[in-house]
């Protein structure tokens, strides 16, 4: 497995996350839009805003043709960010870059079969991407379960209110790891591995007839 990994350090995965917050747009309208002059502004609002309102994933991106007619509000790149929950969450994200370099973005806010503000929501969902390759980069130093959850320093007073139910403002990001998420790069490591072995022989069969 090739470790095109954060630099997440031991110190950021024991270090707090912030817990989500619940957006605070008019249910009556499940979809918002905002505009950002340009790709900085649209930055700040994604990580004060909706990353603190839900883990993301970018899904795709949509480059359209460029036209000799082009107008200042012509959409250039369209980037689609879906909920990285593990049930089936209808809340996305599109980003849409301007001709004039304006980004417009269509955001369908609400959760409906979840609350991703609350922690137990949080544990639960699909790792972040930086706590994957943070998970990548130990398994590709010969680092199984054991030894990964040995670098876990969990604050015993935090587990308590965790388990109390009681209103905190953040919690461990190791707290997203556990023992099948460990085990999942594992076997992907050691099927991409056999593939190549089986790839290699097959290629020195093929050397030996011939």
């Amino acid at each position: 497995m090739s470790s095109n990994c954060t630099n997440f350090s031991i110190n950021e995965i024991n270090d707090d996350h912030m817990i989500h917050i619940a957006p605070n747009y008019k249910s009556a309208n499940p979809t918002a839009t905002e505009t950002s002059a340009n790709e900085e502004a649209f930055s700040f609002w994604f990580e004060n805003s909706a990353k603190r309102h839900s883990n993301w994933n970018m899904t795709s991106t949509h480059v359209f043709q460029a036209t000799s007619t082009a107008s200042p509000k012509d959409v250039v790149t369209a980037v689609y960010l879906s909920v990285t929950t593990k049930d089936d969450c209808k809340a996305k994200i599109t980003k849409k870059i301007l001709q004039n370099g304006n980004v417009v973005v269509d955001y369908l806010w609400q959760h409906v079969t979840h609350q991703p503000e609350k922690v137990q929501d949080m544990v639960r969902s699909r790792l972040p991407a930086e706590v994957k390759q943070w998970i990548v980069f130990h398994v590709d130093n010969n680092m199984d379960w054991k030894a990964i959850k040995m670098l876990f320093r969990i604050d015993s007073k935090c587990l308590e209110e965790l388990e109390a139910g009681l209103g905190i403002s953040s919690f461990p990001m190791s707290l997203h790891i556990n023992y099948h998420d460990v085990q999942n790069v594992i076997n992907a490591c050691l099927n991409k591995l056999s593939k190549k072995m089986s790839l290699i022989r097959q290629v020195s069969s093929n050397g030996s007839s011939s």
